[in-house]
């Protein structure tokens, strides 16, 4: 008489299998992190991306030495300036170095982008301590990272399995332009980890069927548009939920969608809250990043010339490519397919993420790669999707496809 495997061993074997995707999923983690975290300090002493030192590094160092709470621009959202800030203030505590704002020369490096007669934000009132500010700053950057790795394995996990998530995972962890951008001061990768949390909550609330879990997502969108303003685009896969909330009457779900747009309006405007105290300066700093980004176009416009410099062509066939690695770009296009095949509500879901953000931002004229980072981690789930489907099919020759597709990433 044959037995099946007892009760104990089939737990026994479910803890292994734990046990290695928790050992792959660190190790995944630990790769992005050591990426990430390599020659951190590029560039500084001499040079420093303007847009850091402009928006982030010198406003948070103003806001711990002089108490100034409301920031010079409003080009970017102030949220993530009042968290730098506070690692400032952390750093400055347990240094023991207070930040000292007295006026000093620009160096060479800095002295091109903002001339020592007064710049474009002021006076030049850096303190000595800029190099070790800024990182600290990248650091905080490269810690949001990880947290982000892991919110999209535990969200692609209830999406398309976790082998595929693993994937995903990797993808993502080894994107050329997060990696990159992680060695800058710049609020996209904490938008990134809101959105992904935002889309994670609203994905359990859509398979419990808790309306509560939905309004979650929708405030997480909204810290999410708070951080960037990019990171807004994120509200529509709730929005999506809740239009398609099951079980409900079309009354019930146009009430769901009020509700949550409320909350996200709510979370939006507490994040903006300083631009009440210099609303004229909010205005047209709004009027101007539309004007640059949609009307005249700034310094990365599409102004070439040939077939690739027209909207949304231009970022099929060349920003999404650099960003994530052509190979794993490839097979993220390839992973829609095989993914509205065997699960189509999931597809529903990443879509529902992509192409309302990439139909907006993709009718602008301004092509920053940086500013669809937020597709990125969805991008890497189809890709996962491939990848997957490479070594279900192939075993062995499809472990090596899906090696030499991350390792050329």
């Amino acid at each position: 008489m044959i037995h099946g495997p007892t009760r104990a061993a089939v737990s026994c074997e479910e803890n292994g299998g734990v046990a290695r995707r928790r050992r792959w999923l660190l190790a995944i983690v630990v790769a992005g992190v050591l990426l990430r975290v390599y020659r951190l300090s590029w560039g500084l002493p001499d040079f420093i991306p303007p847009d850091s030192l402009n928006y982030y590094i010198r406003p948070a160092a103003r806001l711990v030495a002089a108490g100034e709470l409301v920031p010079p621009s409003f080009v970017h959202t102030p949220l993530f300036m009042y968290t730098i800030g506070m690692v400032d203030f952390v750093w400055s505590a347990t240094a023991g170095e207070p930040i000292d704002l007295g006026p000093r020369p620009l160096r060479k490096g800095i002295g091109g982008l903002l001339p020592a007669e007064g710049g474009m934000l002021g006076s030049q009132d850096f303190p000595p301590q800029l190099t070790a500010l800024i990182v600290v700053a990248r650091a905080f950057c490269v810690a949001t990272a990880p947290l982000s790795i892991v919110a999209l394995y535990l969200l692609a996990r209830r999406l398309i399995g976790v082998r595929a998530a693993l994937f995903a995972s990797a993808a993502f962890a080894l994107s050329p332009l997060h990696v990159l951008e992680s060695h800058r001061v710049n609020a996209d990768g904490l938008m990134i980890l809101f959105a992904l949390l935002a889309a994670h909550r609203t994905v359990v609330a859509m398979q419990k069927q808790n309306r509560r879990g939905l309004l979650a997502g929708f405030a997480l969108a909204g810290v999410s548009g708070a951080v960037r303003y990019n990171g807004l685009a994120i509200a529509t896969l709730p929005a999506w939920a809740a239009i398609r909330w099951p079980g409900a009457s079309g009354g019930e779900r146009f009430r769901l969608l009020v509700l949550g747009s409320s909350i996200v309006a709510a979370v939006l405007a507490i994040g903006l809250l300083p631009a009440v105290f210099d609303w004229q300066r909010f205005q047209s700093s709004v009027a101007a990043l539309f004007s640059v980004g949609f009307v005249a176009g700034g310094n990365l416009d599409l102004s070439g010339e040939g077939w690739v410099y027209h909207r949304y062509v231009y970022q099929l066939v060349a920003t999404l490519p650099y960003s994530l690695g052509w190979p794993v770009y490839l097979c993220s296009l390839i992973g829609f397919p095989i993914l509205a095949r065997s699960r189509p509500a999931a597809t529903a879901i990443v879509l529902a993420a992509i192409v309302p953000f990439f139909l907006v931002q993709g009718a602008g004229l301004t092509v920053e790669h940086r500013y669809y980072q937020l597709l990125l981690p969805f991008l890497a789930v189809t890709a996962g999707v491939t990848l997957n489907a490479l070594v279900t099919r192939w075993k062995s020759l499809g472990i090596a496809a899906a090696c030499a597709v991350l390792a050329y990433t």
